[in-house]
Order: structure tokens, then sequence, then C-alpha cells
């Protein structure tokens, strides 16, 4: 029983980072591409069929403009290389799902609101918006799709985005100084906050990665956590919510992932309290991220 307990448990956490964007280049330097390189993440060895789906946020537009079947498997480390066709350049929001039923051109946001119909894109993975300015950035609909949304760094479009191979967090690189004697690559993070390229393991400004492990912050890591005591309780919880606490007062972000590896709840907490009213009776894996430290938890919500 003890080792029937630690399979499953073992395989919960590994479909929590199945199938999942981890880096493209939204708007890459030169002349504008044929094709756009997506790396996904999912099961090693393991079968894929999904759709790579790109809906433009212009002002809360929600115009389908891109959508691309990508099939294949995923490599012993649990890596793919796909393309689809090139991306039209930011502001729009990327989403990775199991299937699409619409057609392109489909407006997902008639009302204009922020409110897409998602009845036509299957099952959601993954979605991560981009934005070019900052009148897009509260039009993105990463967030709302349970994804991400990486704002404007107040210089360019990105050349990359790509997630942080040890937080998941999402970093961009952007040319500084456009047209100027000292133009550069430089890093930003998902907040549009500039990030010394020296704290990662690999230098993101060298270009992509793809296929390969990204970069990631040298400190990071689930053993940041030994040293803040952090506590998630009650745990089973019948009660609608569980606390979640640290030792350190920085904002804690979580997110919940159901026995499919579905992400259910992404967000930041407020008093240190995740509702869960919401979710059906089961086993979740709960991500818990506090400045650059990741770590995961079994929650069973009863």
């Amino acid at each position: 029983m003890k080792k029937l307990y630690f399979l499953l448990f073992t395989f919960l956490i590994t479909s929590s980072y199945g199938q999942m964007i981890t880096e493209f280049e939204p708007n890459p330097a030169g002349t504008d591409p044929t094709d756009t390189t997506f790396e996904l993440k999912g099961t090693p060895n393991a079968a894929f069929d999904l759709w790579i789906i790109s809906i433009e946020n212009d002002g809360y537009n929600g115009t389908v403009d891109r959508a691309a079947n990508v099939t294949g498997n995923f490599d012993a480390n649990g890596l793919a290389v796909v393309t689809t066709p090139d991306l039209e350049n930011p502001s729009f929001t990327v989403v990775l799902s199991t299937a699409f039923t619409g057609s392109i051109g489909d407006d997902l946001d008639a009302a204009d609101n922020g409110t897409i119909d998602t009845s036509s894109l299957g099952t959601i993975l993954d979605a991560v918006g981009n934005s070019d300015s900052t009148a897009d950035d509260t039009t993105l609909y990463g967030v709302t799709l349970g994804g991400a949304n990486i704002l404007h760094n107040g210089e360019f479009e990105p050349l990359l985005v790509f997630r942080d191979d040890n937080t998941g967090n999402w970093y961009n690189t952007v040319t500084i100084n456009f047209g100027q004697p000292d133009e550069a690559v430089a890093v930003f993070d998902a907040n549009g906050n500039s990030v010394d390229a020296n704290i990662f393991d690999i230098d993101p400004t060298t270009g992509p990665t793809y296929g390969s492990t990204n970069p990631s912050t040298a400190t990071a890591g689930t053993n940041d956590f030994n040293s803040i005591n952090l506590k998630l309780f009650p745990n089973p919880t019948s009660i609608g919510f569980v606390n979640i606490t640290s030792s350190n007062e920085e904002a804690l972000n979580v997110q919940v992932f159901d026995i499919l590896g579905k992400q259910v709840r992404n967000e930041t907490l407020i008093n240190n309290k995740l509702d869960v009213s919401n979710l059906k009776s089961g086993v979740y894996i709960v991500r818990i991220t506090q400045n650059n430290a990741s770590t995961t938890k079994k929650l069973v919500v009863k």
C-alpha cells in the first residue's frame, strides 16, 4: 500500500508539470521568420497531440490569429521542440490546449471585456500573455486562462520568453536602447522589472535553448524553503480553504493542479488563505512560489 501511495504521488507531481509552454520567441531580432519555434515540457517519452493558439490582445481584441496542431513525443528529459506558422507580433496570448474546434478569425471576446469564450479551446493546459505596451498589460488573457502574463518591459517587444528551469517563473529578453550606441539585450521578469543576467546559470541574453535546460536562477530551488518554515494546513481539508504560511513575509504565489495535471487555481495569496471551496473532493498538487524559491505539496480536499 505504501508503494502504491508513493507511485501515485510521483505520478501527480509528474503530471502537474506536464504539457506546458517553456520557451518561444514572440518577436526575434531581424526579419520575421516563416515559423515560430516553441519548446514544450511534458512527461518524458510520452506522445502528445496538442494545439497552440494565439489570441490578439491589442485592446481586448480576442481574435484567434493563429492556430496550429502540434504532435510528437517528449524526449527523455520531458522536452519537445515544435514549430507553428510565425506569430503576429505582440500583444497576444498564446494558449496550449488539447483541442481547437474553432477557426482563425473567431472573436472569443466579442464584448471586449476580458471574458474569453473557451468552448472551442478544449482543455487549456497553459497560457501566457505577452504585452508590447503598458496599455495592453491589463488586456492579456494569460492569467484569466490559468497561466501567466508577461507585462511590458518599458523598452521593446520581447525577443525571447522562457520559464526559469528551477522556479517556473517567466522571464523575457529585450533589446534596450534600440538604435543607440549602447544598444544591448537585457533580461526582465514577468512584471517588467529589469533583472541582472548574471543571476542565471546560463546567460539568457545569448539566445534560446530549445531542446535543453532553460536558464535558471542559481539560488533558486526547493531547498530554499527549508529555512522559512513553510506550512500548509489543515490537510486534508473539509472546510473550504487551507492556510499556507511561512516565516518570510513576502507574497506567496500558489498554483493548484488536479490529478490530470490541469491547473485549476493560480493566485497570489491574501492573508495566507487559499480558497478551495469550488474544488471537487480529491487529491491535488500545490505548487508554492515565494521570491525565486518553489516547492510542491500534496493537498487532499474532502
